[in-house]
C-alpha cells in the first residue's frame, strides 16, 4: 500500500507541474517596446512581419521582429487589456510606418491603420503584401 501512495504522489505532482508550466505559458505582458506572450517576446519597434489570422471564431495576430524572434496571440487576449494592447498597437503603428514590417491588407484594414498614420508609407519603405498595387 506504501508504494501505491508513493506513485500516486509522483503522478500527482508532476501533474501539476505540466499544469502549472501551461499557465505560465498563457500569460502575456508588454513594456514600452516589446510584447511577451509566455516564454517567446518581439521587440514591438522592429517588427518585421504583422499578420492577422483569419480564423472563424477567433483572430490570431502573428508578430515577428528583426532578430528572428516570432510570438502569436489571440487578438482578445491582447484588446482584452487596454494599457497592453496600447504599447503593442502603437509598436505596430510605428513598425508599419517607419520600419519594414510586411503586412496584408486584411491586416491593415481589421486593425484601422490608415485611421492613425497620418499618410499612407511610401510602398519604398515596407512592404505590403497581397493586393495592394504598385506605383506608377
Amino acid at each position: 500500500m506504501g508504494r501505491l501512495n508513493m506513485w500516486a504522489a509522483v503522478i500527482i505532482m508532476a501533474i501539476t507541474v505540466v499544469l502549472l508550466q501551461f499557465l505560465a505559458d498563457g500569460r502575456v505582458s508588454a513594456g514600452a517596446d516589446w510584447y511577451r506572450h509566455g516564454s517567446q517576446w518581439v521587440s514591438t519597434y522592429d517588427l518585421t512581419k504583422v499578420m492577422l489570422g483569419r480564423g472563424y471564431s477567433e483572430r490570431t495576430l502573428t508578430l515577428a521582429d528583426g532578430q528572428g524572434r516570432e510570438v502569436s496571440s489571440r487578438l482578445s487576449t491582447l484588446q482584452a487589456d487596454p494599457e497592453l494592447w496600447s504599447l503593442v498597437y502603437n509598436g505596430i503603428l510605428h513598425s508599419v510606418h517607419h520600419g519594414d514590417a510586411e503586412i496584408d491588407d486584411f491586416t491593415y484594414n481589421w486593425l484601422a491603420l490608415g485611421d492613425h498614420i497620418p499618410e499612407p508609407p511610401q510602398l519604398t519603405h515596407r512592404r505590403r503584401l497581397g493586393g495592394f498595387r504598385q506605383p506608377y
